[in-house]
């Protein structure tokens, strides 16, 4: 414990006698870079690395050292979102004769990259209005955010003219609406899809509560006021906390045990969310849970954000290296746009019962053949074991893609490549039916505008 506060102190620039063994080391101030480099410290240092699922969990100097030997660790402190999950859920629930008026769409964080193309598609789908809640920034309105993030994704051809965009802050009371704009939404409204979150896997449950639970409440008081509004929740595959004795994924609502997968901050925020959720629907609610896999790029033009997806940034930097590891997995890939289509689609429809969505590409596609792709695009690597991967992982350095995300490399492959055939999707099958689609083909077409993109933007 001793060493490894001199080397948190070293790296986080904190006085050793102002450290905890109890302390976060997020909440000092470190970050995904700065865990690379203090997992690359350790192995120099002690010969050895580490697991980290755990670490994230608990990312201490305690936990860190019950790591190194191999002891066994105590529970998560995962208290505060446990207590959280059992919070009563006080909104006045209006009956259904007061549902609003469905073709009028209220969407948060309407400038992320998921957001715009859900915009898109709810205006290609006949909607009547659509309301974007924005975060202002200093000197960046939110109109000017929305027309920032149109031109990044390119999707500045869209008719606006259906289209209003509202400064908002998702984090304050009334989704820190303007008086007269939560009135004019509370009242002839008929859906609301929540897309706004803090999404970051590293920061603990306690720093996001605030921009991913609180925020579920608000929107679901203001679809329960003036008329009813179905509420649209974009969760993540990787809040699924039920599965059955065959070890399948089930499409369910959250379930009073933690998620399956790793438990960081921002999978417990999407399941405590999906907890009280639960608590809403039973009380009358109407609420679909929208859980999305892997998202991938648009399947018209290949844009994406690859920048801020680790698995891409894991691609890059292993295209770095030239080596990629060999997986037998059937990999997810869900163009943004099937699934803002499918968002679109079914945001004004609730069947209580059928409204949880696990929403991956259920197409088959292996990892090899997705390699494949990059291979036909140009690039050149050796695809190795994931042992021999992982061994080279140790000699990157800050100037590959890969050093900011190492951590959730060095002894696993995190939730990024899992096995989807695992995973059930009843209710999202049907619901592709009804729009009478089908699962995206994983072609070779598709992939190569996924390759196309990130190369003639200059990313790979």
């Amino acid at each position: 414990q001793t060493q490894l506060a001199d080397l948190w102190s070293e790296l986080l620039q904190v006085p050793v006698a102002q450290l905890s063994i109890d302390d976060s080391f997020f909440n000092l101030g470190g970050h995904s870079i700065l865990l690379s480099t203090l997992l690359l410290r350790i192995r120099e240092r002690f010969g050895r690395s580490l697991a980290l699922n755990r670490f994230f969990e608990v990312p201490t100097i305690r936990t860190l050292a019950l790591l190194m030997a191999d002891d066994v660790l105590p529970c998560a402190p995962s208290g505060q979102a446990m207590r959280d999950a059992q919070r009563s859920v006080s909104v006045r629930m209006l009956a259904e004769d007061r549902a609003g008026d469905c073709r009028k769409i209220i969407v948060t964080g309407a400038n992320s990259f998921i957001g715009v193309h859900i915009v898109e598609a709810l205006l290609a789908g006949g909607a009547t209005q659509v309301a974007c809640l924005v975060r202002e920034l200093p000197g960046h309105s939110a109109l000017q955010r929305f027309n920032q993030a149109l031109s990044e994704y390119r999707l500045e051809h869209l008719d606006l003219s259906r289209v209003r965009v509202y400064p908002a802050d998702i984090s304050q009371p009334r989704l820190g609406l303007d008086d007269a704009v939560y009135n004019e939404l509370a009242r002839g409204f008929g859906a609301l899809v929540h897309n706004a979150a803090q999404v970051n896997h590293v920061l603990d449950y306690g720093a996001l509560a605030g921009d991913n639970v609180e925020p579920v409440l608000e929107c679901l008081r203001l679809c329960e006021t003036g008329s009813k509004k179905v509420c649209n929740f974009i969760s993540t595959l990787s809040a699924c906390s039920a599965m059955d004795a065959a070890g399948h994924i089930l499409e369910a609502p959250a379930a009073s045990s933690l998620p399956l997968y790793i438990k960081n901050g921002y999978n417990l925020s999407k399941w405590v969310a999906e907890r009280l959720i639960g608590r809403a629907v039973a009380q009358g609610a109407w609420v679909n849970i929208h859980r999305p896999g892997n998202i991938s790029f648009n399947s018209r033009n290949g844009v994406c954000q690859p920048q801020k997806n680790r698995l891409m940034l894991m691609l890059k930097g292993s295209l770095q290296l030239g080596l990629l590891p060999r997986l037998a997995v059937n990999y997810d890939l869900m163009p943004v746009d099937f699934f803002a289509r499918f968002l679109a689609f079914h945001c004004g429809r609730f069947e209580c019962g059928r409204n949880v969505f696990n929403l991956h590409n259920p197409q088959p596609l292996s990892w090899d053949h997705y390699l494949d792709a990059f291979s036909l695009a140009g690039f050149r690597f050796e695809r190795v074991s994931v042992a021999c991967w992982q061994h080279a992982l140790h000699t990157v350095s800050a100037d590959n893609a890969l050093f900011g995300v190492l951590g959730f490399y060095l002894e696993g492959l995190g939730e990024d490549i899992g096995d989807t055939s695992m995973i059930h999707h009843d209710n999202a099958r049907r619901g592709v039916q009804a729009m009478h689609a089908q699962y995206p083909e994983k072609s070779p077409a598709l992939l190569r505008k996924g390759c196309d993109y990130p190369k003639a933007t200059g990313f790979l």
